[in-house]
């Protein structure tokens, strides 16, 4: 039968024309003090949500049939409708949700057990002839390791006869294995074992992707080595390129056929990487202080070969002043070296000699260490004169009609150290071919 508190007793109203009947029910709110108690309870706010339901249910099916037959019924017969139709509603209903709970509970249990079941089981592993007795937790604490892949349910794992999981590995070691697991999130620590047994542990840690829990500082160590070789790697890709170039210089000058051209491609091909740096500099740009390294390109401004920083911001290459008679060796960025600008951020000079047959060679090592220069901040011209020889001040800049600096002075840098780091030695073959053609000339 319909549950009495929700309400008032089914009312019927007719339309004019007889078509439509319609079926309110009236609930008062507050009415009843169990009313307010199901409301903040979740069983009670389940079971209104289930009486609503039925209640449009039936109230929809009654107007149906009514309308269907189109009879003219009394109120009575219309509440006595109601009342089978609800109480049919309400027992469906009411069994379908207790079979529903009923199911979910079950399935919950199952699980409840499933897990207990796998964290109490014990696991007997057979570890090349060698048993050992633990647990599925326990070998499953540690993530992304050959048992957490092993037991975790994506693979159908069968027992042998002797109900042992076989794994085909050397079981020497294996107890350090699961002391490791055992202590898992714990630093483990390997006592009193030989080098020879460290390295068979070692591949085993490895088999079972342990290295990270068994070895730490191990891992750490290959990285760092494996980052070396690859380093080294990249260096030596980049050696074979920078050799690829000197071997292309030596190879022109040698077919130019020149004496000179030849001298100075054997020069520039034994400086195909180098470090230039000025120590204690502190007017200079912290990378030139602390050092850039330089590798030589197949560029080529002023008819000299450009050396590249691997800044990718610094180009060393051979410029000319506009008189034409002074050269210089320049440090700038890439537009300026496309220009071939004169005076860049630091310079040197390169004295030409009497005979215009005998010209410098331009390398990086053709140049003395005291023979660079750069232009310095006005503002900072008194602090270097005072930290420095007062004649390391070349130039001052000119004086605008306001008085003030328009060029920034032009200082010594005092010490500049170019290291060679590598270059083709008197071995490699083209470097053998441009001596042996040298000397021909000489003879």
């Amino acid at each position: 039968a319909p549950r009495e508190p929700l309400g008032q007793k089914p009312q019927l109203r007719r339309t004019n024309d007889m078509s439509q009947l319609v079926l309110t029910l009236k609930r008062p709110r507050g009415d009843d003090p169990s009313d307010a108690r199901d409301q903040n309870e979740g069983p009670g706010i389940f079971r209104e949500g289930v009486v609503e339901a039925v209640e449009g249910v039936f109230n929809a099916v009654l107007l149906k049939a009514r309308l269907m037959t189109e009879d003219v019924v009394t109120e009575e017969e219309a509440t006595r409708e109601c009342a089978r139709l609800a109480a049919s509603a309400v027992t469906g209903t009411l069994r379908l949700v207790q079979g529903l709970a009923a199911e979910v509970l079950e399935e919950e249990k199952a699980k409840m057990l499933k897990v207990l079941t796998f964290h109490s089981n014990t696991i007997v592993l057979d570890v090349g002839g060698h048993k050992f007795t633990t647990s599925l937790q326990t070998l499953t604490s540690a993530p992304n390791t050959f048992f957490d892949s092993m037991f975790s349910g994506r693979y159908k794992m069968t027992p042998n006869a002797e109900g042992a999981y076989f794994i085909d590995r050397d079981g020497r070691h294996f107890h350090h294995v699961l002391n490791c697991l055992r202590i898992y999130p714990g630093e483990f620590t390997l006592h009193t074992t030989s080098e020879a047994q460290r390295d068979e542990l070692v591949e085993e840690a490895e088999f079972y992707s342990m290295l990270d829990c068994m070895f730490p500082l191990l891992r750490e160590t290959r990285r760092a080595a494996a980052a070396a070789e690859r380093a080294a790697a990249q260096a030596s890709e980049r050696a074979a390129a920078q050799e690829q170039i000197g071997k292309s210089l030596l190879v022109a000058a040698c077919r130019k056929g020149t004496r000179h051209a030849i001298q100075e491609a054997i020069v520039q091909a034994r400086v195909l990487i180098f470090e230039m740096r000025s120590p204690f500099t502190h007017f200079l740009d912290d990378r030139f202080q602390s050092g850039l390294r330089y590798v030589l390109t197949d560029r080529v401004v002023n008819g000299s070969p450009v050396w590249a920083a691997e800044d990718g911001e610094h180009f060393l290459y051979h410029s000319i002043l506009p008189d034409g008679r002074i050269h210089q060796m320049c440090v700038d960025d890439d537009e300026e070296c496309a220009l071939g600008s004169a005076c860049g951020q630091m310079y040197s000079f390169i004295a030409q000699p009497d005979d215009p047959s005998a010209p410098p060679f331009y390398a990086p090592t053709e140049v003395s260490t005291a023979s660079w220069y750069t232009f310095i901040d006005p503002a900072a011209l008194e602090s270097v004169r005072q930290e420095f020889v007062p004649d390391i001040v070349l130039t001052e800049g000119g004086l605008d009609d306001d008085g003030n600096l328009d060029d920034n002075p032009m200082v010594a840098v005092p010490e500049v150290y170019v290291t060679v780091l590598h270059g083709l030695d008197d071995s490699h073959p083209a470097m053998v071919a441009a001596l042996q053609h040298l000397a021909r000339l000489a003879a």
